[in-house]
C-alpha cells in the first residue's frame, strides 16, 4: 500500500471523539496512527489539532489509536480536552492496521497518511514532516478546484449491514454527503436512502 494506492474502507472502528463516519471519510483526510504509550505521538497532538483547525470544512483529521484498551484511550482523550481537537478512533477490529498500516510497510508510530479526495494516498510518513503539510494543501487545493471539498462517496454495505449501525451514524452519513433525510422517519428509511443515493 504505497503512495499512489487507493486506501480501502477501514471497518470496525470504535469512535472515542467525534461523530461516527466512514473511515476514511469523504473528501481529503489525514489518518494518523498513534498510541497512548508513545511519547512522540503525544507530542504531535497539538500539531494535528492545528492542522484540523486550519483545514476545517476542507479536510478531516482522524487519529487511529493502536491501543488494545478502548477505556485507556477514552481516559487519555478526556485528559487532553480541547487540545486534541480532531476525531479519534480505536482500531478495535484491527482493520486499519491490517489493511493500511502494515500493508504500507510502516514500522513505527506516529505515522500519518494523507488521502486526496479520491482516497489516493499522497503522503505516508511522520506527521511532523513538512512534506505532509505540503501534500495536504495540494490535495485540498485540488479538491477545491474540482468544485467540492467533500465529494460523494460510495457505500458498499448491504441493507442488513447498515441496519446494524446506529440511527445517529446513518443520519451522519447522509448529512456528510449532503443528502436530505428529514422525511426518513424509521431507521430502515435511512438505510434505504443511503442505498438509493450513496451505493
Amino acid at each position: 500500500m504505497s503512495v499512489g494506492s487507493i486506501c480501502p474502507r477501514l471497518t470496525g472502528q470504535t469512535f472515542v471523539k467525534g461523530a461516527p463516519q466512514p473511515v476514511p471519510p469523504p473528501g481529503v483526510c489525514v489518518l494518523e496512527f498513534w498510541a497512548t504509550w508513545c511519547g512522540p505521538c503525544v507530542q504531535t497532538v497539538p500539531h494535528l489539532a492545528a492542522v484540523q483547525r486550519a483545514n476545517a470544512g476542507r479536510a478531516t483529521v482522524i487519529g487511529i489509536s493502536m491501543d488494545d484498551n478502548v477505556e485507556t484511550v477514552r481516559r487519555f482523550v478526556a485528559r487532553q480536552g480541547d487540545q486534541m481537537a480532531y476525531t479519534v478512533v480505536v482500531d478495535a477490529s484491527g482493520s486499519a492496521q491490517r489493511d493500511l498500516y502494515l500493508r504500507s510497510g510502516a514500522t513505527g508510530v506516529p505515522h500519518a497518511f494523507v488521502l486526496d479526495a479520491d482516497h489516493r494516498i499522497v503522503f505516508s510518513g511522520h506527521p511532523m514532516d513538512p512534506a505532509m503539510g505540503q501534500k495536504l494543501q495540494a490535495a485540498v487545493a485540488a479538491a477545491g478546484s474540482s468544485g467540492s471539498a467533500q465529494p460523494p462517496w460510495r457505500v458498499t454495505e448491504s441493507y442488513e449491514e447498515l441496519m446494524q449501525r446506529g440511527v445517529k451514524e446513518l443520519k451522519g452519513m447522509l448529512a456528510k454527503a449532503g443528502v436530505p433525510h428529514a422525511d426518513c422517519l424509521e431507521k430502515g428509511d435511512l438505510a434505504r436512502r443511503i442505498l438509493e443515493r450513496l451505493a
